[in-house]
């Protein structure tokens, strides 16, 4: 099981990425979100949950491998607070990096973004 987190995402912010672990704030950018993966596997049944408080727009999460978008992705619409792709599956090397890149098109406050996925 892989887990990533991040306390606060601000309402100017309109990308940026998640990593492994908990951080307050979103990394600028995916090589600063990046952490190793220690061993292959393939990464799958991949879920968000997060507060948002916004009434329109979308918060859409894409893991990156090696700072490339992979196919595992899933779009929060207002007003739900959870997605999931339990479609897509990426395969990744030991020694690939990881991080799920943020896009927030809420232009509002969003608390409390934790993802998952099966490795």
């Amino acid at each position: 099981m892989l887990a990533g987190s991040v306390d606060f995402i601000d309402a100017a912010t309109t990308s940026g990425t998640i990593s492994l672990g908990g951080e307050a704030s979103l990394a600028p950018d995916a090589r600063s979100g990046d952490a190793f993966l220690p061993f292959a596997g393939i990464l799958a049944n991949f879920r968000v949950h997060a507060i948002p408080d916004f009434d329109e727009g979308t918060l859409t999460f894409t893991v990156m491998l090696n700072d490339v978008s992979s196919p595992v992705t899933c779009t929060i619409a207002a007003p739900a607070t959870s997605c999931a792709d339990l479609t897509h599956s990426a395969g990744a090397a030991a020694g690939t990096t990881i991080a799920v890149f943020v896009t927030n098109g809420t232009r509002d406050f969003v608390r409390y973004v934790r993802w998952t996925a099966a490795y």
